[in-house]
C-alpha cells in the first residue's frame, strides 16, 4: 500500500521542505512589519490555494487503488477534472519550461503528480504531454534503464482524454508479448489500463530496497479509433540534474 499521507507528508517535509505548498512551511503573520494589504491579500490567496490543494489530495487518497504489490502499481480516477485535461492539451502546444512558469494551474498538476507519487520537489522531470493518433502504439519497453544510468524510481501517467476504441497501457507482468499480443490476449496475469479522462496510473520501476523491477516493464496498445491523450511525469531516486529554474517541479 501507498504509505499514509500523513506519514508521508511529515516525513518529505522533516527531509526537504513542504511537499504540497503550505504544508509546515512558516508563514508570515499578516500583521507582521512591512507587509501592505497588497502583500496581505496575496499571502491570504496563497494560503487559500494551498488549503484547496491539501483538501483535493485528501479526497484522492481515498479513491487510490492498488493494482499489483509487485511491482507496485496503482490507480486513481478523477485524478484531474475535465477543466484541467482540458488545459493539459492547449498547454501542450507551448510546452516549454519558461511558459510553464506562467502557467500556475500547470505548476499544481505537477505538484500533484509528485504527490501522488511520493517523491519531493526537485526529483521529477519536466511534465510531458503526447498525443497518440489512430494506429500509434508502443513496444514493451521499463522507464528506468540503470545498465543506461537512467533511473527513474516511479511513472505517474494520467489520461486527458476517452478513447473510443484501443489505447491501453498493458503490463505483460512477465509475459510473451512480442507484437503487442498482450494486447489481445485475455490472460489473467496480464494488467491491463483502459484510457479514462481524468485517470491517474502510478507505478514504480524500483521496489522498495531500491532493486530494479523488471515487471515494471510495460506497452501502449494501438489506438484503434480516436485520439489518446496522456500527461506524464517521471520521478528520479536523487535531485534531478535537469531541473532548471521555472521548470513545473
Amino acid at each position: 500500500m501507498l504509505a499514509p499521507l500523513a506519514a508521508c507528508t511529515a516525513a518529505l517535509a522533516a527531509a526537504s521542505g513542504p511537499f504540497l505548498p503550505g504544508l509546515g512551511a512558516p508563514r508570515p503573520s499578516p500583521h507582521s512589519p512591512g507587509m501592505d494589504d497588497s502583500a496581505v491579500g496575496q499571502e491570504a490567496a496563497t494560503q487559500f490555494d494551498s488549503l484547496a490543494e491539501d483538501v483535493l489530495a485528501l479526497q484522492i487518497e481515498r479513491r487510490i487503488e492498488q493494482l499489483s504489490a509487485r511491482p507496485r502499481i496503482y490507480q486513481v480516477d478523477s485524478f484531474l477534472s475535465d477543466e484541467e485535461c482540458l488545459l493539459l492539451q492547449a498547454w501542450n502546444q507551448h510546452a516549454s519550461a519558461a511558459h510553464a512558469a506562467r502557467q500556475p494551474a500547470v505548476a499544481a498538476v505537477h505538484r500533484r503528480m509528485h504527490w501522488i507519487a511520493r517523491m519531493p520537489p526537485g526529483h521529477g522531470e519536466q511534465l510531458q504531454v503526447h498525443v497518440f493518433g489512430a494506429g500509434e502504439e508502443q513496444a514493451c519497453h521499463s522507464d528506468s534503464v540503470p545498465i543506461s544510468a537512467v533511473m527513474r524510481v516511479a511513472t505517474v501517467v494520467v489520461y486527458l482524454s476517452d478513447v473510443d476504441e484501443g489505447g491501453e497501457l498493458v503490463f505483460p507482468m512477465g509475459e510473451d508479448c512480442a507484437q503487442l499480443r498482450c494486447c489481445h490476449g485475455n490472460s489473467s496475469a496480464v494488467i491491463k489500463v483502459q484510457a479514462k479522462r481524468g485517470r491517474a496510473l502510478l507505478f514504480y520501476s524500483h521496489d522498495v530496497d531500491g532493486e530494479w523491477n523488471t515487471l515494471a516493464e510495460h506497452c501502449l496498445c494501438p489506438v484503434l479509433r480516436g485520439q489518446k491523450w496522456i500527461a506524464e511525469a517521471w520521478f528520479r531516486p536523487t535531485l534531478y540534474s535537469g531541473f532548471r529554474d521555472g521548470d513545473t517541479d
